[in-house]
């Protein structure tokens, strides 16, 4: 793991986009200091991105998500009126279909990734795949905050926060 999270999210987002082809997807990591879900990667989310917005866990379909911990399919956006979100400027193309996903780790929510299209809806086939991927991005997420936390102890003081003698 010589990557940084960034980079990880990044790579799990290329890999949902790669293996099912959707308009729109959206990473969404749990900030354990305020509770937020801020997105930290995403294809196609360039208004949502650009406006620094984050959801309320129970809020929204990313919240719902992170809230419930298991996975939602919306297949008509228009019609269902529990997320408006995902008919609004931000979430642009307009979605016509939509999958939320937790990334769970020991019974506890990371994030929540968001696939959307804007015309059709998902497989079956894809809906497991999808799945399978939120299950290993998870694992490999959690390894790299792991990894960054060791090495950020080997040059910190634990109990003061300050540089020790390894770091100069």
């Amino acid at each position: 793991p010589c990557r940084s999270s960034e980079a990880v999210c990044r790579e799990f987002v290329g890999t949902v986009q790669q293996s099912i082809d959707p308009d729109v997807v959206g990473l969404f990591l749990l900030n354990p200091e305020d509770g937020s879900l801020q997105l930290a990667a995403h294809n196609g989310l360039t208004e949502l991105a650009g406006s620094n917005v984050s959801f309320r866990v129970g809020h929204g379909l990313v919240g719902w998500v992170a809230a419930n911990g298991r996975e939602i399919l919306v297949e008509d956006a228009d019609g269902d009126s529990r997320f408006p979100e995902l008919c609004g400027p931000g979430f642009a193309p307009k979605f016509k279909a939509a999958i939320g996903l937790p990334l769970l780790t020991q019974n506890r929510v990371l994030g929540v990734t968001v696939v959307g299209r804007s015309a059709g809806g998902f497989s079956q086939d894809e809906l497991r795949l999808l799945f399978i991927i939120a299950n290993e991005g998870a694992l490999y997420l959690q390894n790299q905050r792991l990894y960054e936390e060791v090495a950020r102890l080997a040059i910190v003081d634990g109990p003061t926060g300050l540089y020790n003698h390894r770091y100069f």
